[in-house]
């Protein structure tokens, strides 16, 4: 299997993962929760990582059976097939207690890849 090709969805993964970091760490949930650039910017970068999700192979995907590849997949598709229901509190909250963790995995099937 030609892993190689693959790198760039994780480089971008790691790279919305980065942006979400930041808007996290600048913002409290009350800006956030009131206002809509940074909640665009947010659900912009989710939708990013789900679409990344997709583009890999899925033999790389059962090597690494701890990611929650589907919860991820599944937070993109909410975010665009059911816009008007997303609740930003819980995606603000995804950003700490999801993230951080999927963060590591993904740097270790980096690592694993190169």
């Amino acid at each position: 299997m030609k892993t190689e090709k693959y790198k760039i969805y994780f480089f971008h993964i790691i790279e919305a993962i980065e942006k979400l970091e930041l808007i996290a760490a600048t913002t409290t949930k009350e800006e956030f929760l009131s206002d809509w650039l940074k909640q665009d910017a947010v659900l912009k970068n989710f939708i990013v990582i789900g679409e990344a999700i997709s583009q890999i192979d899925e033999e790389i995907k059962q090597n690494f059976p701890e990611v929650d590849w589907r919860g991820a997949k599944s937070m993109r598709n909410f975010i665009v097939h059911e816009y008007f229901s997303v609740d930003n509190s819980f995606v603000w909250e995804t950003i700490f207690e999801t993230i951080p963790s999927f963060k590591i995995q993904v740097n270790t099937i980096l690592n694993t890849l190169s």
